[in-house]
């Protein structure tokens, strides 16, 4: 992990940590978001929720990728980053940013969840934040996109050079 991050950094990839300990991650990271314990999730559906009342978006590659999307954009309306300030301890303006942030680099941007793997946390919730985080990619249009969310069949084919080209 630590060699994979170094590697980003030194091509100059943004890297945002959301977690409430300054572990390896944070510590390469460019900002880090020091979120109250086990509230992964309620930032991760305000992100999802920002970037759904923004507009902001890959509408194609939901609509070719999932179902139930008005729904579940219905579901957490109120996910707001007002709302995850108070339970994350985030200030809503660096939730709004990183939305941005995660717009503008899409679709090459990776959401990861727990160091680099989906799942596998410590908190009653994180299977959850596991899904959210996937949402979060979809809704990024990341999915198996050059710098962007890999799901590889492969996965010894898999570097940091492949996946960031120059």
């Amino acid at each position: 992990l630590a060699a994979s991050l170094q590697a980003a950094r030194e091509a100059g990839v943004p890297i945002v940590a959301i977690d409430p300990r300054m572990g390896t991650l944070a510590s390469f990271a460019d900002e880090w978001m020091a979120v109250n314990p086990g509230t992964e999730l309620a930032l991760l559906l305000a992100l999802c929720n920002q970037l759904i009342r923004d507009g902001r978006y890959d509408k194609a590659f939901v609509e070719a990728n999932a179902e139930g999307f008005g729904e579940w954009a219905a579901a957490i309306d109120g996910c707001t980053a007002a709302w995850a300030q108070d339970i994350t301890g985030v200030e809503s303006y660096r939730i709004e940013s990183l939305a941005a942030r995660i717009a503008e680099a899409a679709p090459r941007v990776a959401l990861e969840y727990g160091n680099g793997r989906i799942g596998g946390t410590a908190y009653a919730n994180s299977g959850e934040t596991a899904r959210a985080v996937c949402l979060l990619n979809t809704l990024a249009g990341a999915w198996n996109q050059p710098g962007g969310a890999l799901m590889p069949h492969d996965y010894a084919a898999v570097s940091f050079q492949a996946a960031v080209p120059p």
